[in-house]
């Protein structure tokens, strides 16, 4: 449902097209698929000490989650009832994936650590390969329900439904994570993470070991597919 939602506002296709068709600045297009994936990975080092150190992963998933997609509400309901001006338009279409992202960057490790607990590891892969087919398909759908809805309601009329459209797909997504039982964690008699700041971190996670070069090769890895 998540897939299926940021479909109907598409940051790879629908959202530089409509920028450039409102007359937003070929940077900004340029910077728009990437916005979301900026926060959403750019956050989780402020916050890793402080959930290192959370009992339970849910109630904060829940939290960060229903934030992250209510920013599609607030960012429809602008453009059905406020009627904002050109430029405006523009940097809504930008700014609520970026605030998206960032709203649930700041939760993304604990929905990982919370996904990792829920899902038995000989059916992770195939449990995300059925996310990105469904995401995929419903794409299709989605791209044919952009192009009916843009028919009718042109303008920013339009991306207002498009926006309600994506926000209750991904209240769907947040309503199934309620619906999640987290397991119970194994005992554990170890003392509790402390609190410590971004550069201890960091230090710690670079830190001399067996699997220090593997640590810096996996960074390395992501920070090459991300930018």
């Amino acid at each position: 449902m998540f897939y299926f939602g940021v479909g109907f506002v598409n940051a790879q296709i629908f959202l530089p097209a409509v920028i450039l068709k409102e007359g937003g600045p070929v940077w900004l297009v340029a910077f728009v698929p990437s916005l979301m994936a900026v926060g959403a990975f750019g956050v989780p080092i402020l916050t890793a000490g402080f959930i290192d150190r959370l009992p339970r992963m849910k109630p904060f998933s829940l939290v960060t989650g229903f934030l992250q997609r209510f920013v599609y509400v607030i960012a429809g309901l602008i453009f059905v009832f406020a009627a904002p001006s050109q430029s405006w338009v523009v940097w809504i279409l930008a700014l609520t994936p970026l605030l998206s992202g960032i709203l649930g960057g700041v939760g993304v490790t604990a929905w990982q650590r919370l996904y990792i607990k829920g899902v038995p590891p000989v059916r992770r892969a195939s449990n995300i390969a059925c996310r990105f087919m469904f995401g995929g398909i419903t794409g299709i759908l989605a791209g044919l329900l952009i192009e009916r809805v843009l028919s009718v309601y042109p303008g920013t009329l339009g991306y207002g439904y498009l926006h309600l459209l994506a926000a209750a797909c991904l209240m769907g997504s947040w309503i199934n994570l309620c619906l999640v039982k987290e397991p119970e964690d194994a005992p554990d008699d170890s003392e509790p993470a402390p609190r410590q700041g971004i550069l201890v971190t960091i230090q710690h996670f670079y830190r001399e070991g067996p699997d220090q070069r593997s640590r810096i090769c996996f960074t390395a890895a992501v920070l090459l597919m991300h930018s």
